[in-house]
């Protein structure tokens, strides 16, 4: 796990009674990683798959290759105790490793190991569970090849690397350099044991076989193998053979008594793009699954009849990677499939039946941002969720997830369809909440969006997901030709259900206003409309007044240049302030009392008295603040999504605590932040992006002060 901890190293500056402030060393907050589940992973298993037990469960996990954006990541999927197959870790890899050209995987002293290799020779070992990286080294550079294998039979496998420079190089797996061969230039290698000596067969794609132990050439086919070769019971003996793409749209089965090709296929395109030889019944002999290029998909030929058996992804123009496996641990063989991801519109990394092709899982990118998220146990069950809600594809559907507090992993996807019988379900989710009725079992999802320049909003029970009410425009005039700007939930009307509060703005020039909206919890009646000398809204804010009722609940509706604060209980003007901003907070826990906090995207911090407006300082980060919200109600940690990044801030002094690791280019349009308590001095925060969800555990129990820091 990565934890990244500022120490003195960010300056801000301040003025307005602040002073420019330093990190001090004593203060040990942190940003922990706590995980990516992916929203739009791409060039899936591009270095292929490697196939070991990760996490002890007695079954075999996969660990591949992804992209999301410019970054690349490991990945692991397989089933989870629930007995689903996910994702069931992401780990970012760093830039320098370059282009990965092979995932894979061995067993250390009993404990397995996945093994990445860069095309400039960057080697990372990652072990334990979750993975973590234990050790690192570097071979030759351009590296065309890689495998891995006990290749003398002495019980400890060792690394065989090919290059572009015609050297084929045999490594302990510390990285010692053993072996410098003239055999290089193969863009793929196979180990396996061939012959009746113990030591394993090097198998280049190249033509030639060498043996393991001495690396003499037993066999050297003129011809070559072709693009890829894979090795597995092929030959109707029952003996171990392998398979080569050969050129000329073939592909060939090979034996090694005697070295000889024996059979060849045809391809339905040129080349292949990705090979491996798995079981597909329980014959003695194994299956072919070749990927074809241009839009063949992937071909499955059952060896033992020497005929096709199956077709599948036969519209999917780039599958990158294929192997086989039992991943769900029902004894039955799998086909794992990775592909690149586009334009192909389904699973870009699936899971078959490997005798009929069926399709056991798929993992179907989101392809676009979840603009809404609300940390909360929305079906409780006891166990904090992560619900957020969000545009796909070309942003004409919507979906709202919700994911495992914990372990980051979904728990359920509701693509609601937007059709005559759903006409409330808001294809944009760009707004979420959790609410209660005390005379509901559940707790409620509430969703608020547009859907065609209609605003609308829908109220789901947690557990079911079923929809509770729904009301939308134009059969609500409120609702009509108008977008839903900031969402809030409040029991206005003390009937025990929170009711939802809604400010909207015109989405054409056919209404005119912006209108402050109360909706009853219960069944979705207007209560109450308020108009609002606004021209555009940002959001709203929810201000709970104290416990006396001397100071009331209000509602802040924060426009570009105003906060203006109504009443909760009469709708009535209460305040406004004018100040430029993009976003704001609510510090109850400031240095005199309750604070509140106007931010810009230029990175201007300005703090007011929130019980009389005035101007109390003026912080500056001098980077765009994307998204702002507060921890523990403390002035002392406040949590802000910069430009890349996710910050912890000291805002009595405008120290920057701790800094995340980089989760990509943050939009305050498209972005979401979240932040909720985890227990133990701990926060859980999720930044929501185009590519996916980046998880942090902001940890501040082991800081020596924490915010308002009392000496006494």
């Amino acid at each position: 796990m990565r934890s990244i901890r500022i120490l003195g190293t960010f300056v801000v500056s301040a003025v307005i009674g602040a002073t420019t402030a330093f990190a001090q060393p004593t203060d040990l907050a942190r940003f922990d990683d706590a995980g990516y589940y992916p929203n739009v992973f791409y060039n899936l298993a591009n270095a292929g798959f490697a196939r070991v037990d990760l996490d002890g469960d007695g079954v075999d996990d996969l660990a591949l290759s992804a992209r999301a954006g410019t970054n690349q990541y490991l990945a692991v999927i397989g089933r989870t105790p629930n007995g689903s197959i996910q994702f069931k870790q992401t780990m970012r890899l760093p830039e320098e490793d370059g282009e990965l050209i092979r995932v894979l995987a061995y067993v250390e002293n009993g404990r397995p190991r996945v093994l990445t290799v860069g095309m400039g020779g960057a080697c990372r070992i990652y072990g334990g569970w979750p993975l973590a990286l234990i050790g690192q080294y570097s071979v030759s550079p351009y590296v065309s090849g890689a495998a891995v294998g006990d290749l003398d039979a002495d019980g400890v496998p060792e690394l065989v690397v090919s290059t572009t420079t015609t050297t084929l190089a045999i490594h302990a797996l510390d990285g010692q350099l053993r072996h410098v061969l003239p055999y290089g230039g193969p863009s793929d290698i196979a180990l396996d044991q061939l012959d009746a000596d113990p030591a394993l067969e090097i198998v280049l794609n190249n033509g030639y076989v060498l043996d393991g132990a001495t690396h003499a050439v037993e066999w050297h086919y003129a011809e070559g193998f072709g693009g890829h070769v894979a090795t597995g019971k092929v030959v109707p003996d029952g003996s171990t053979g392998w398979i080569g793409t050969t050129p000329n749209n073939h592909f060939t089965i090979f034996r090694a008594a005697p070295w000889s090709p024996l059979w060849s296929g045809d391809l339905m395109g040129p080349w292949a793009a990705a090979l491996t030889i798995l079981p597909i019944d329980g014959g003695g002999m194994d299956g072919v699954a070749v990927a074809e290029s241009g839009w063949g998909g992937v071909a499955v030929y059952d060896m033992a009849l020497r005929q096709l058996r199956y077709r599948i992804h036969e519209w999917t123009l780039y599958v990158l990677g294929l192997t086989g496996v039992d991943i769900d641990g029902d004894t039955l063989p799998d086909l794992a499939v990775g592909t690149g991801g586009v334009p192909y519109p389904g699973g870009a990394l699936t899971i078959h039946d490997a005798r009929n092709g069926a399709t056991k899982w798929e993992y179907v990118p989101t392809g676009g941002a979840l603009q809404a998220m609300v940390w909360g146990d929305a079906d409780g069950d006891g166990k904090e969720e992560l619900t957020a809600s969000g545009t796909i594809g070309d942003e004409t559907n919507y979906v709202t997830i919700a994911y495992d507090a914990e372990s980051g992993l979904p728990l359920w996807r509701a693509p609601f369809p937007s059709n005559s019988s759903m006409p409330a379900v808001p294809r944009h989710g760009r707004h979420i909440s959790l609410s209660t009725d005390t005379l509901a079992a559940n707790r409620r999802i509430v969703l608020a969006g547009s859907d065609f320049q209609e605003a609308q909003i829908t109220v789901l029970d947690g557990v079911t997901r079923a929809i509770v009410w729904a009301v939308r425009g134009p059969a609500i005039e409120e609702l009509r030709a108008r977008a839903v700007k900031g969402l809030v939930v409040s029991d206005i009307d003390a009937d025990g259900a929170e009711d939802v509060i809604v400010a909207t703005q015109p989405a054409n020039i056919t209404v005119q206003g912006t209108q402050l909206l109360v909706f009853s919890g219960r069944n979705g009646t207007l209560l109450r409309r308020t108009d609002l000398p606004a021209a555009a809204i940002q959001d709203a804010l929810l201000i709970q007044g104290d416990e006396s009722g001397a100071s009331p609940d209000r509602v802040v509706i924060s426009t570009p240049t105003q906060l203006l604060a109504y009443d909760l209980q009469t709708g009535t003007p209460a305040w406004n302030l004018d100040v430029e901003h993009q976003h704001v907070v609510h510090v109850r826990r400031g240095l005199a009392g309750a604070e509140i906090f106007t931010f810009s995207e230029s990175g201007e911090i300005r703090i007011f008295d929130a019980t009389t407006r005035q101007p109390l300082r003026q912080l500056s980060l001098g980077e765009p603040i994307r998204q702002a919200r507060v921890i523990d109600d403390d002035v002392g940690s406040i949590a802000l999504a910069l430009e890349r990044r996710l910050v912890l801030l000291d805002g009595t002094t405008g120290t920057v605590r701790a800094t995340s690791s980089d989760v990509g280019r943050i939009s305050s349009e498209t972005h979401s932040l979240a932040v909720a308590p985890a227990g133990a001095g701990t926060w859980r925060a999720a930044i929501s992006s185009s590519s996916g969800i980046y998880r942090f555990r902001i940890r501040l129990t082991d800081a020596l002060f924490k915010g308002t820091f009392d000496p006494n």
